[in-house]
């Protein structure tokens, strides 16, 4: 049985979800993809990430490859667990099952990265600090983040935001020619050029007609009662009653905390993280070759 042969490997919050949602839909591609509870655990298998995922969320060598059992002779297969760009065991072990794999990096400023990232780790639960300058600290230790995270070392943000490291990474294992850039910026003034590009890397037939470029996984809003939501959810998901009544105490914590959590960030420690990644982000435009006056990222 065939398994992939591309990889969306991240990085979060840059675009993957949408792009995988686009790819989705074309008969010459397929991506694993479920309704339901398996939602997430198939498009996201984080199967080449030991390192960075805990079990039981990372899926072993039998559910992988079950994922791709319905692929039949569809030519382009991939999938597109965000996390991997961030895991030092995923481009070894890709290219050892897939030398000839295609690589897809998908990415935004480092800065900005780190504020949408963090925002989606309270919303589903990966994080607990409320309080932005300690959660992007630097030295944000490990043991900070609660227990039940299936990725810790992907929150420690700071760290995670210099993408060039883990991409120097990737470009040890895989040649120029295997490795694909896309800069959410992209996605968004000029969806039908950025995708007509990455159809034309994987060889797809290219893009004719119409087509909806929709956004997906976009930033919720994240109210300042999470960690109480998070707590009532575990709680009460363990009977049907529960699940029944969980809905109207969380829109009754959402009237009365009212603040959205992203609202809450200094504008000061904004304009810190623009500076300060601002070398960073320099060197992966010249590193995706996007150095250009004209464009805005």
């Amino acid at each position: 049985m065939a398994g992939p042969n591309f990889f969306i490997v991240g990085a979060p919050k840059c675009g993957t979800s949408t792009l995988h949602s686009w790819l989705s839909r074309r008969p010459d591609i397929f991506l694993p993809s479920s309704e339901g509870p398996d939602y997430w655990r198939h498009k996201e298998p984080y199967h080449y990430a030991p390192d960075i995922v805990k079990l039981p969320h990372r899926v072993d060598d039998d559910e992988y490859a079950s994922l791709f059992q319905d692929a039949g002779d569809i030519p382009h297969r991939g999938e597109a667990s965000a996390i991997h760009l961030f895991s030092s065991e995923a481009p070894r072990q890709i290219s050892q099952d897939c030398p000839d794999a295609r690589i897809i990096i998908c990415l935004r400023h480092p800065a900005d990265f780190i504020v949408s990232f963090w925002h989606d780790c309270l919303h589903w639960g990966q994080d607990e600090e409320l309080n932005p300058r300690r959660a992007f600290a630097p030295d944000r230790p490990l043991s900070d983040l609660p227990a039940r995270s299936w990725y810790p070392a992907a929150c420690q943000y700071h760290r995670v935001a210099h993408f060039s490291g883990f991409i120097e990474h990737y470009q040890r294992y895989f040649s120029e020619e295997q490795i694909h850039f896309v800069w959410l910026h992209e996605l968004t003034v000029d969806p039908r050029k950025a995708f007509g590009a990455i159809l034309g890397f994987l060889g797809a037939e290219p893009l004719t007609g119409e087509f909806d470029f929709d956004a997906h996984n976009v930033a919720q809003i994240v109210y300042r009662s999470v960690l109480i939501e998070h707590a009532l959810k575990w709680h009460l998901d363990h009977s049907a009653l529960g699940k029944a009544v969980y809905p109207h105490l969380e829109r009754g914590l959402h009237l009365f905390f009212r603040q959205d959590v992203a609202k809450s960030i200094p504008h000061q420690l904004l304009i810190d993280l623009r500076t300060e990644f601002d070398s960073e982000f320099r060197k992966l435009l010249e590193m995706t070759g996007r150095v250009s006056p004209d464009v805005t990222y």
